[in-house]
Parts: C-alpha cells; sequence; structure tokens
C-alpha cells in the first residue's frame, strides 16, 4: 500500500490544480472568477469517487492476483459512489462577470444491514434468529443542471435548471431478511427480499436524441444560489429552491430468496429459490427537489496557507475537511483531507498547481478509506480540471 501512496504523489507533483473549485464536493459558484482568467475563460472540470467496504486492500490484491474469495474478511456489505462534471465559461467586465455553465452531479450507494454481514461471517447457532430490515439500501440523488453565475465584486447569485437523473427515496423501497432454525425438530428456513422504485426524466431503457428534445419548460426545476467570496474566506447556500422538478419515469427493483431446510433421521429435505428483476421504465409523474444546503470555506494567507472547509445539508449528510498548501510563485503543492458523513470514508488528495495565466490542466489522485490513514485506503477517486482563456 505504501507504494501506491508513493506512486500517487509522483504523479500528482506533475499535475496542475486549482486550490479551491467552484464545483465538486463543495460547490461555491462565486469561486467560478478565480482561474486568472482577466477577461473570458473556457473551463471543464470532474471528480469520481468510488468507495467500497467490502475488502481490505490486501484482501482486494488476493482476489485479484489469486482469485481467492474470503467471505469471513468481509468488513461491510456497503459501496459508494459520487461524481460531478461541468463545464462552464466566464467573461468578465471589471468586477462583474457572468458565467454559464451545466454539471451533471450527484451520488450512489448501495448498504445493506450488519445484521446481513454477520449472518454471513459469523458462524450461524442454531435456535437463534437473524432478522434484518432496512427502508434507505439505496441511496440515489444525481441531477442534471444548467445556470448563469452572476458575480459583482465578491457577491454572487446563481439561479439554475435542474432535472432528476437517478433519484431514489426513503418511502419507496424496502429490504426485510429473516433466518430461523431449531435442533428439535431440525428445521431451517431463510427469507429474503427487496423492492425500490428508482425515478428518472429519462427512460433509460429507450433513451434516444428525442428525449433531450422533448425537455418541456414546466418540468424543470428551478434553484438558486447565493453567496460570498474572498481570498480567505467564503460562503453559500446552495439548491434554494423556487419550483420542484418533475421525473417522468420510474423502474422498479426487486429480489428474493427463500431456503427451507427440515431433517428428521435419515429424512432430509432442502428447497431453495431465489429471483430478481427490473421492469421497464413506465410513466409516472412525482415531484423531485435538491436538497438545500451551506458551504463555506477559510484559509490563511503566506508562503504556506491553512485551510478548513465544510458543508451541511438539510438532509443532515455533512462534510468537512483541511488542507495545506504551499505557495511558491506559479508553483503551488498541496494536501487535503476529507471526511464524508454519507460515505463514512476519509479522501485524501495529492495534487499541485501550476498557473501559467492562459491555461491550465489537472490530473488530482485520491486515496480514499474508512479510517483517517492514507495508508489503509482500499478505494480511490480522481479529479481533473481544464481550462483556456486570456
Amino acid at each position: 500500500m505504501k507504494k501506491v501512496v508513493l506512486f500517487i504523489l509522483i504523479i500528482s507533483t506533475f499535475s496542475f490544480a486549482g486550490v479551491l473549485n467552484p464545483f465538486g464536493l463543495y460547490i461555491n459558484p462565486g469561486l467560478i472568477t478565480e482561474q486568472n482568467f482577466a477577461f473570458f475563460g473556457l473551463n471543464t472540470s470532474g471528480v469520481l469517487l468510488f468507495k467500497q467496504d467490502l475488502y481490505s486492500i490486501e484482501d482486494l490484491n488476493a482476489l485479484l492476483n489469486d482469485g481467492i474469495v474470503n467471505l469471513e474478511t468481509i468488513n461491510k456489505l456497503s459501496v459508494y459512489s459520487f461524481s460531478d462534471i461541468a463545464a462552464y465559461g466566464t467573461l468578465k467586465i471589471g468586477k462583474f462577470s457572468l458565467s454559464p455553465f451545466i454539471n451533471f452531479d450527484g451520488y450512489i450507494g448501495v448498504s445493506l444491514p450488519d445484521e446481513i454481514k454477520d449472518f454471513i461471517v459469523d458462524n450461524i447457532e442454531v435456535d437463534k434468529t437473524y432478522d434484518a430490515s432496512s427502508n434507505s439500501f439505496i441511496r440515489s440523488s444525481v441531477f442534471a443542471d444548467a445556470g448563469l453565475i452572476i458575480n459583482i465584486g465578491k457577491v454572487f447569485v446563481a439561479p439554475s435548471f435542474y432535472l432528476p437523473v437517478i433519484y431514489s427515496s426513503k418511502n419507496d423501497q424496502s429490504l426485510t431478511f429473516e433466518y430461523t432454525s431449531s435442533s428439535s425438530p431440525a428445521e431451517a428456513n431463510l427469507k429474503f427480499q427487496t423492492n425500490a422504485f428508482i425515478y428518472s426524466y429519462f427512460p433509460f431503457d429507450n433513451l434516444s436524441a428525442s428525449n433531450l428534445q422533448d425537455i418541456s419548460f414546466d418540468d424543470l426545476g428551478i434553484a438558486l444560489s447565493v453567496g460570498y467570496y474572498t481570498d480567505n474566506f467564503g460562503i453559500s447556500v446552495n439548491n434554494i429552491i423556487l419550483k420542484p422538478s418533475i421525473s417522468k419515469y420510474r423502474v422498479s427493483l426487486s429480489a428474493e430468496a427463500t431456503l427451507l431446510y427440515s431433517g428428521e433421521g435419515t429424512d432430509v429435505s432442502l428447497t431453495y429459490d431465489a429471483t430478481a428483476s427490473m421492469s421497464d421504465f413506465e410513466s409516472y409523474l412525482k415531484e423531485v427537489s435538491k436538497i438545500p444546503e451551506i458551504t463555506g470555506y477559510y484559509k490563511t494567507n503566506g508562503k504556506l496557507s491553512l485551510g478548513f472547509r465544510g458543508k451541511y445539508a438539510l438532509d443532515k449528510k455533512w462534510s468537512v475537511g483541511g488542507f495545506l498548501v504551499g505557495n511558491f510563485g506559479v508553483f503551488s503543492p498541496y494536501y487535503f483531507i476529507d471526511y464524508l458523513s454519507d460515505a463514512s470514508a476519509f479522501v485524501h488528495s495529492f495534487g499541485s498547481k501550476l498557473d501559467i495565466r492562459i491555461i491550465y490542466f489537472t490530473i488530482n489522485m485520491k486515496l480514499i478509506s474508512s479510517n483517517i490513514s492514507p495508508f489503509s485506503a482500499n478505494s480511490f477517486g480522481v479529479n481533473f480540471n481544464f481550462g483556456l482563456g486570456f
């Protein structure tokens, strides 16, 4: 694992990066003017994180190199991914600027109850009942946005339209698991059942260019971000909902498994059945809104600057992080550490900044772990930025 960390550090040393960005994990649209273009700029950025809690890095190596699957070393039945892809332009006139943008961002996660993991990993006790239930084993919230950022000095306002790409809610899913057994008579009974609806504005089983052409203005949600930013401090209130969006389709996911065992003397009976299905996308209208959130940052100046940033959303998901930046003219190496409550993950980012005024490019590597040490990372991420202007 130490060799992987060293490789990422070497790659990051030759990357070009912005220390704070307008999009990503901590959205602050006001920072869109901080790319140091005097009059005009075109930019694109992207973040991709993937977190899995099934295996440690050592167990993953054994699986990939030797094909060994060890169920006893499973840590948690959970996977999580986050992505943010944005493209934006900026036109500056003195202290005033206009910045149209499009943005695709959100997360998808699947997490089964720990009781199911314990049932798989631990020795099964006879005459003991194992049961679990959940109404949030699928978490998904992915939206497409298009809007305009208006900066006047250090104050900004950013109205936008948005549509749901992938969305799920607690009210439309259920998971139940139960295992019972007895020694006399010798019996065992297992039941596992899940059902969930996933919503979208687009029918992914029959997607075509006409779906984009048929987008109705009445279906678009309208949101607003407002805030303030400086070189040292910034705050942004995002996703102030002026109008909810409309999801036009839904798909049903279901899975079921049953096992029944009974034995008396030499008479043994075992029946097992398992099914899984996904329906076609069906027309179904549902109002969907983004979750309002607030983000902020603070950083010091100097050859070595220290900074902190955070985010809190009304669905009680939060993130917090710190960073250290070396400022050496055009070259600025940096290190970030963030904790994401929704993924229960520490994200370590290694990169550097090279500002040559008319063009920049970024590839930023990330190590993701369940504890604070980057050497125990079992998941990875990447961040890229590209821009040009004058």
